[in-house]
């Protein structure tokens, strides 16, 4: 399973278009919000042929949107991750160096001198970034040329930074580029968020460049944005997901887990139960951990399920690391209850595991409780 990134909340989809394509965008969008691999034979051919149908693609086309802190680097890394999609960064790097010029840094520090010449810059490197070839299925961009012009071009001639003719001049450029550039998006990802809380993240992150940027310009984003996706202002090209993301990451793991499950199938769900009981001894003991309680493991009847684990060692670490205390219980043993030695502790207990011997392993005082077994 994926674990879905991006603090995601609630979801609500919208679709401007509902041609013959909508199901099938519909079926794209909901493995996205599951944060899941494609599973069934319809989801997979979706999945891997719905790019196709663009005008000059061989791959489909998801531009990830948001405020400044929105999420949206985590979403793009998370997926990146994938073999399915191929991540598409903004190009930052490439706009702190033109020749060793930062106009990421000139535009924040002057933006009335230099918020045309930086957007221009960025107008061309998104082109770019819309021209990279994909060799993924899908092709997933933080943001795009469009919302560089509809968002944050728009806000710098409305609030009077970028002048009209500044204004003019980019636009014409915008429509050429359209004109000699395949710019198309085929599903639009908008990670909806509170000014207020993406301007802490902002803090948090600490960017040099933007940590002077102040609320009211968050606030300006919130409401182009706002005026994009709802109230359609500007041209909307494809359909949108439209995704909550103003909750923390933990709260997001559970939820999508969640998610996940209630849209299985009675069929996916059992493959599912059968994929967890493989690995039931570890799962029961991350979860005692987890919920500050104690746990008792017999290994015996887990032999074969568990010598088939993937990856067995490094989750089984992960597990041990958060566990204050680890007794066992040697039912020969005329003593009962023994401590683990503290030299070789994690590989006498990953013995038990694997060896399937009649050991039960009971985790005491997890996460620091004082209550004793």
């Amino acid at each position: 399973m994926w674990p879905f990134l991006s603090r995601v909340r609630g979801v609500a989809l919208r679709w401007p278009r509902l041609k013959g394509q909508a199901k099938r965008r519909e079926l794209l969008s909901q493995i996205l919000l599951q944060g899941r691999k494609p599973q069934t034979a319809l989801e997979k051919d979706t999945w891997r042929s719905e790019g196709q149908e663009a005008a000059s693609r061989r791959w489909l086309t998801v531009s990830v949107e948001g405020n400044i802190g929105s999420g949206k680097s985590t979403f793009i890394q998370h997926f990146g991750k994938l073999g399915e999609v191929e991540a598409v960064s903004e190009p930052v790097e490439k706009w702190r160096n033109l020749h060793g010029h930062n106009l990421f840094k000139l535009m924040y520090d002057n933006p009335v001198r230099w918020s045309h010449t930086f957007q221009t810059y960025v107008q061309l490197t998104m082109a770019q970034s819309h021209l990279q070839p994909c060799t993924a299925p899908v092709k997933l961009m933080e943001r795009s040329i469009h919302s560089a012009r509809y968002i944050f071009v728009e806000n710098m001639y409305q609030s009077g930074v970028m002048s009209e003719a500044e204004y003019h001049v980019y636009n014409e450029w915008y429509k050429a580029m359209l004109g000699y550039v395949d710019c198309g998006v085929d599903l639009i990802v908008y990670l909806r968020t509170n000014p207020e809380l993406v301007h802490a993240r902002i803090k948090d992150r600490a960017r040099d460049e933007e940590q002077q940027i102040p609320l009211e310009y968050i606030k300006a984003l919130h409401s182009s944005y706002e005026n994009w996706i709802f109230e359609e202002k500007y041209p909307l090209l494809a359909p949108v997901l439209v995704i909550d993301a103003n909750d923390e990451l933990s709260t997001m793991y559970k939820k999508a887990a969640q998610k996940r499950r209630s849209d299985m199938t009675p069929e996916e769900l059992a493959a599912l139960e059968r994929e967890e009981f493989a690995t039931g001894p570890l799962r029961i003991l991350n979860e005692s951990v987890q919920n500050n309680t104690q746990v008792l493991i017999n290994c015996r009847n887990n032999k074969k399920l568990l010598g088939r684990v993937k990856a067995f060692d490094r989750h089984f670490n992960m597990v041990l690391e958060q566990v204050t205390e680890i007794w066992m219980e040697q039912p020969k043993t005329a003593k009962g209850q023994k401590k683990a030695k503290a030299v070789n502790r994690e590989r006498y207990i990953q013995k038990m595991f694997l060896r399937g011997d009649s050991v039960i392993i009971v985790v005491k005082n997890p996460l620091g409780s004082q209550q004793s077994a």
